[in-house]
């Protein structure tokens, strides 16, 4: 009975700072017409009024007043259109560089001076040799990691 009251108070603790949740949103225009909105108050700016939802509605759009902005379908579409075309060619990019630099660690593995078996090297080339191979396959994560990113964000849209 002590177990149950003590995960019904804290439930019930969890969820009522909830109900009072809400979000002011502050909206500036300025002298060049460039609007800026904000959760924080802007000097000279106009306070939207924002209906929060209430935690216990099942509908997921927020009630925001008229003043917020809004756009077409039409208008909508052409910014996903043009987003989409932007994601594709940096993943063009990206995939390019990915197999350049591929490439380049494999000649350089292959290039006989600066092989890790070259009994000739010095130790400073080799340390060298290390650092710059090293560098080459952090250059791949991060173009495999960017690829992997964009093609994520391209399936969303």
């Amino acid at each position: 009975m002590g177990e149950r009251n003590l995960i019904l108070i804290l439930l019930v603790y969890c969820l009522v700072p909830m109900t009072y949740a809400h979000a002011e949103i502050y909206k500036h225009i300025d002298e060049n017409g460039h609007i800026t909105y904000s959760n924080t108050s802007i000097k000279d700016g106009e306070k939207l009024l924002v209906s929060p939802s209430s935690p216990t509605s099942n509908s997921k759009k927020t009630r925001i007043s008229v003043n917020f902005p809004r756009v077409s379908t039409d208008t909508q579409k052409k910014r996903d259109s043009k987003r989409r075309k932007i994601l594709e060619n940096e993943l063009a990019i990206e995939t390019k560089l990915l197999a350049d630099t591929q490439r380049m660690l494999s000649e350089i593995r292959n290039y006989p001076a600066f092989s890790e078996t070259n009994i000739n090297q010095s130790q400073y080339e080799t340390i060298e040799y290390k650092k710059r191979i090293q560098t080459i396959k952090d250059k791949i994560l991060a173009h495999e990691r960017n690829v992997k990113a964009l093609k994520k964000e391209l399936a969303h849209l």
